[in-house]
């Protein structure tokens, strides 16, 4: 199914890419979590959103937003890492990352914690 596909209706989906090798977690149904910097998308609870292949843009899946919290990156817990890949301390965190977003990252940046129920398509 295309994106434009995914789009169409009154209430156009949002959509967030993801790296490969989280894609199978999302679909196996242990990626419960992702952690968004700089949201540009205005994500929310309620909102229905398509996954995405951070390169081919080729859908996955679909999931709502079921919960989401903003905090500082430096500030993620245990809590938060719950349903999220594992990703080590807060250097590997930063890391990773900056290597998403292309900029230099303190641990100060906001981060929404975003909580998802995934169907594959």
């Amino acid at each position: 199914m295309s994106i434009r596909a995914l789009q169409m209706g009154t209430n156009p989906m949002k959509t967030l890419g993801f790296a490969p090798d989280l894609i199978p977690l999302i679909l196996d149904g242990s990626k419960t979590v992702s952690w968004r910097l700089f949201d540009d998308k205005n994500l929310n609870v309620g909102d229905e959103v398509v996954c995405v292949h951070q390169f081919t843009r080729q859908p996955f899946a679909t999931f709502t937003i079921t919960s989401l919290i903003i905090k500082r990156l430096k500030d993620i817990d245990e809590i938060d890492r719950k349903g999220h890949e594992k990703v080590g301390n807060l250097a590997d965190i930063i890391d990773i990352y900056q290597k998403y977003y292309s900029k230099d990252l303190t641990g100060d940046e906001e981060v929404k914690i975003i909580r998802f129920l995934a169907k594959k398509l």
